[in-house]
């Protein structure tokens, strides 16, 4: 068994930081434990779906659910959130592991840039911010924003037109497509079983211009 666990000063956890001094307490997040099936079977493989306070998201929480996954099984963090009555999504995307950083940093903010944004309660003039983390297999990119819901769908159509006409993909379409029948996007927060090469690990971390986003409500 694996079971890894990693320091969460490197782990996709440390952006709810700035999420919550962003938007306050009453943001709620949604996981998920979900088997491990063979490559081309994931969707229709068990998931079983939870609620947490994003102010309960803390490192001992992080450590005691990675410990009650099967051996089969990983946790994942969901984009659908809740934010007191309504529906928001954390932006996040499944980049393809040979795409240069520099590249992934004008990849992602040009795609976030199109969407609206729902307005901060606290600290409004502190900037989005983009973190990438490595996973082995692709890297996994987070902005610090809150998406309204409808404007989710555009995000993910922005994250095809993303991949060349021809030649390599920067998104992986296929993340997408399950994305769009789930109704959410879905990135994984651990390393427990042997279809994983590691934990998912910062590399890479920048503020975009405030100016540039779309807020309402």
């Amino acid at each position: 068994m694996i079971r890894e666990h990693t320091s969460p000063e490197g782990h996709p956890i440390i952006i709810l930081e700035r999420v919550l001094r962003r938007y306050g307490d009453t943001l709620s997040l949604t996981f998920s434990r979900y088997q491990i099936g063979p490559p081309g079977d994931q969707f229709s493989r068990p998931r079983t779906v939870f609620t947490v306070r994003a102010l309960d998201l803390t490192a001992a929480w992080l450590d005691a659910e990675i410990g009650k996954l099967k051996p089969d099984e990983e946790l994942a963090v969901h984009s659908r959130a809740a934010l007191e009555d309504e529906f928001v999504h954390i932006p996040m995307v499944d980049f393809d592991r040979e795409i240069p950083l520099a590249t992934l940093r004008e990849l992602g903010g040009s795609a976030i840039r199109a969407c609206r944004f729902h307005s901060p309660n606290l600290n409004f003039q502190e900037p989005p911010r983009l973190y990438l983390f490595k996973t082995g297999r692709s890297y996994h990119q987070y902005a610090d924003v809150l998406m309204l819901e409808s404007d989710w769908h555009g995000f993910l159509g922005d994250l095809l037109l993303l991949n060349p006409a021809s030649g390599q993909p920067s998104v992986d379409a296929r993340w997408i497509a399950h994305a769009l029948k789930r109704g959410y996007a879905a990135l994984r927060w651990s390393h427990n079983t042997a279809r994983y090469m590691t934990m998912p690990i910062l590399v890479d971390k920048f503020d975009l211009t405030l100016t540039s986003f779309a807020w309402a409500g």
